[in-house]
């Protein structure tokens, strides 16, 4: 892991510490992204959403979540806590979180 990744690393764990509910994966690679710029990275970290995965701290993992309003086949990438449970309201079915 470089200095930069170490970095990334940190700065999205502190954006996510206390937080309860799942967070856009996108959110976090900007999270990410300008931690190392302020190391003096001159570009991105990855070139690909999913790569920013392996950052996500050991109690958080990536998952897709989808709503009734998506396509099939659509959703969002976000990191989601491990211990998390989808609210009132809501159904899990088939690893996809339906609200």
């Amino acid at each position: 892991m470089t200095r930069y990744q170490r970095l990334a690393k940190k700065a999205i764990a502190a954006r996510l510490q206390g937080e309860k509910e799942p967070v856009l994966l996108f959110t976090l690679s900007v999270v990410a992204d300008q931690a190392a710029r302020q190391a003096g990275k001159k570009r991105d970290l990855y070139g690909t959403l999913y790569d920013y995965e392996g950052l996500l701290p050991a109690d958080w993992s990536p998952k897709w979540l989808t709503t009734p309003e998506s396509s099939a086949g659509s959703g969002f990438l976000m990191a989601v806590p491990v211990d998390w449970r989808p609210g009132a309201g809501s159904k899990l079915i088939h690893g996809k979180v339906y609200y």
